[in-house]
């Protein structure tokens, strides 16, 4: 304990092997192994806040704490994510607060109505984005509201079901052009994303949505991305949007640079999807453009070997 805080720090977790009980110490928890460094802390209860600053951290799916969750440059590893008032990986109760985070969601499927992704805003903050990597359906039936880019990684189907909000101002992110490189020491990818980046799997917006930017320059709003390396097959994606209206005031790209590197594609094209169901609208707004099959390399011009739709059913409008 020092300063009124339970500090879990690399040296802590190289003596213990990765494993302290915090068990109702209260004040504040702060998890802080090392860059790359994995560590699993045992169960933590307690009215107590919890920060996690770096390392890849595999959180106890007991934790019945309650209090603010703030992840920021680290992994964090859930098995478990439930509604309030149950033991979670993030504890039973609080906001989950990502900055510059990674979450690696490996449990069974599930609706949470637990507040995820509140981050505050900041001004100058580079890349400021978060990862989730959602290995089974993942859904949030809470209205949502960011400061910070999302990339959706991972098989599983992302679902809000209330009300988002990505609202990016005045930051610097990294070149859209380029691979997303996905680091292996636990940080957040330096590359290759945008302000909402669909690169694996599904993601499903029943009602508004509103992904805003002021002073962001580039294609942010990414349907189909380039995250695989020479001679493997992009992941298949698919945006869903059921309901209410979707407005982008950033410029958007189906399947910029989605395909396979080498036109080698051993399970068909690469698919990304634009879905509009009944009673669902898609707004761009600002003047923004939006391009369906890009690539910026010279003198390649268009996607590589991709299967790209934008498909609006009845009852649905662009």
């Amino acid at each position: 304990m020092m300063n009124g805080k339970c500090l879990f720090s690399a040296a802590i977790a190289a003596g213990v092997a990765g494993f302290i009980s915090f068990a109702a110490y209260g004040a504040e928890v702060v998890i802080d192994p090392g860059v790359g460094v994995e560590a699993s802390p045992e169960k933590i209860s307690g009215t107590t806040d919890v920060t996690i600053k770096s390392g890849i951290v595999t959180m106890d799916p007991a934790n019945d704490y309650t209090g603010t969750t703030t992840v920021s440059g680290a992994t964090v590893i859930a098995s478990a994510i439930a509604n309030s008032g149950k033991a979670s990986s993030f504890g039973a109760s609080g906001a989950v607060v990502f900055d510059r985070a990674v979450l690696k969601y490996t449990g069974p499927a599930v609706t949470t109505d637990r507040p995820f992704w509140n981050s505050a805003y900041s001004v100058g903050i580079t890349n400021r984005v978060q990862v989730w990597d959602i290995a089974n359906d993942l859904t949030f039936s809470s209205a949502m509201t960011s400061s910070d880019g999302l990339v959706k990684l991972g098989a599983g189907t992302l679902t809000f079901k209330n009300t988002i909000t990505l609202n990016v101002a005045d930051i610097v992110i990294p070149d859209y052009a380029e691979q997303m490189v996905f680091p292996e020491d636990g940080t957040c990818p330096t590359q290759g994303m945008g302000l909402f980046g669909l690169y694996e799997g599904d993601v499903v917006f029943e009602k508004d949505a509103s992904i805003q930017q002021n002073n962001v320059s580039g294609i942010r709003f990414r349907i189909g991305g380039w995250i695989a390396n020479q001679g493997e097959q992009e992941p298949d994606v698919c945006l869903y949007i059921n309901g209410g209206k979707t407005t982008c005031s950033s410029s958007g790209c189906l399947g910029l640079r989605h395909g396979i590197r080498d036109f080698n594609t051993p399970n068909g094209p690469a698919k990304a999807y634009l879905v509009i169901n009944k009673n669902a609208v898609f707004q761009q707004s600002g003047g923004q453009a939006f391009n369906v099959g890009l690539n910026v390399d010279p003198p390649n011009n268009g996607a590589y070997n991709s299967d790209l739709r934008i498909i609006v059913n009845a009852g649905g409008a662009w």
